[in-house]
C-alpha cells in the first residue's frame, strides 16, 4: 500500500494517482515501465511509483513461464484520514 505523503497529510491535502506498468514473469513490476496516466499532485507519483516498484503480483498461470503483463492501478480517490491516498 502506499505510503501518505507527510506534508500532504498535514497539510489536509487529498488527491489521486493513476499508474501504467508492466508485470514481469516474476510478478514484479519492471521499474522502467511505470507510467502516470493521471495525478493530482507529484508528491502522489512518487509514493505510488514506490508502492509499484515494491509490490509483488501473482500473474496469471497460463503458461510456463508466465507472460509479462500490462497492469493499471489507481482512479480512485482516498482520504486523508485513511492513511493511504
Amino acid at each position: 500500500m502506499p505510503r501518505y505523503p507527510a506534508a500532504l497529510a498535514a497539510a489536509g491535502i487529498e488527491g489521486k494517482v493513476a499508474v501504467e506498468f508492466v508485470i514481469d514473469s516474476a510478478g514484479k513490476v519492471e521499474g522502467g515501465s511505470i507510467r502516470v496516466l493521471e495525478s493530482t499532485h507529484q508528491a502522489f507519483e512518487a509514493a505510488a511509483r514506490e508502492a509499484m516498484t515494491a509490490a509483488t503480483f501473482h500473474p496469471a498461470r497460463l503458461s510456463n513461464p508466465p507472460p509479462a503483463v500490462h497492469g493499471r492501478a489507481g482512479d480512485s480517490r482516498r482520504r486523508r484520514h485513511e492513511g493511504t491516498f
